[in-house]
């Protein structure tokens, strides 16, 4: 309940994310998971570009529990329309409908990489498939990083 109003980006602290999972659902389980995954694969690539603080652990799953969301992990997740103005970052939007509701895919311009996703690398953004065990696989995972290391 304390997330659903926030006014301003707060960074989780440890022990927050099972607590939100032992609270709410499955599927945000799923989400973490996920992002967990692709934090730690960005963390293990070594550049400060990317997502940080998973360079000293030694699974994604530690990632989830000890970085993920805090203020060393240089993520976010957000429930609105990302800044574009704001040039240094990189926003994922997490599915395609989700991108057509912020009609970002009709007033940007993004380039179809394949079935699974779009990048418009002048904004930084990619639309990937939504983030979710049967639509965002372990190698739709792998190209989602390789995509975002492209972008940095």
């Amino acid at each position: 309940v304390e997330f659903e109003s926030l006014a301003s980006l707060v960074p989780l602290q440890t022990g927050e994310i099972a607590d939100i999972v032992e609270r709410t659902s499955n599927h945000w389980r799923k989400i973490f998971n996920l992002y967990a995954k692709l934090g730690f694969a960005l963390s293990q690539r070594k550049t400060d570009r990317l997502a940080v603080g998973g360079g000293k652990l030694d699974s994604w799953q530690r990632y989830r529990d000890e970085v993920l969301l805090q203020d060393e992990s240089r993520l976010a997740l957000l429930f609105s329309e990302p800044d574009l103005a704001v040039s240094d970052r990189y926003h994922i939007i997490s599915g395609k409908t989700y991108a057509q509701a912020l009609n970002l895919t009709s007033e940007l311009e993004f380039d179809v990489v394949d079935v699974d996703y779009m990048i418009n690398r002048g904004k930084r953004i990619i639309v990937s498939p939504y983030f979710d065990y049967r639509q965002l696989s372990n190698r739709k995972l792998d190209k989602l990083v390789e995509l975002v290391c492209a972008l940095t």
